[in-house]
């Protein structure tokens, strides 16, 4: 899914595996003051291993498929907020 979503949030557009690389660069030394500056003030973890995150748009326990085409990319802040925004069953 991620791939066919070339690793692009479908909610906010964010690049997770550019993000990634950039990260991944960042922890073997190849430091930028300004890309090092930039991510520590959008607030974006230097530890997290992965940014993307596979979502289900109608979930499981709904019925939904465990199928590509019931799954989007999300990077993990938009994934957090669908599931924080989504109803409590009554």
């Amino acid at each position: 899914m991620a791939r066919r979503d070339n690793f692009i949030c479908q909610d906010c557009g964010l690049d997770c595996d550019a993000l990634r690389w950039a990260i991944r660069d960042l922890r073997w030394g190849f430091r930028s003051p300004l890309t090092n500056g930039f991510l520590r003030a959008a607030g974006i973890p230097l530890d997290r291993r992965r940014f993307w995150e596979a979502h289900h748009q109608i979930p499981l326990s709904e019925g939904g498929l465990n199928t590509l085409e019931n799954g989007v990319t999300l990077c993990w802040r938009c994934h957090k907020k669908r599931h924080a925004t989504r109803k409590a069953p009554a």
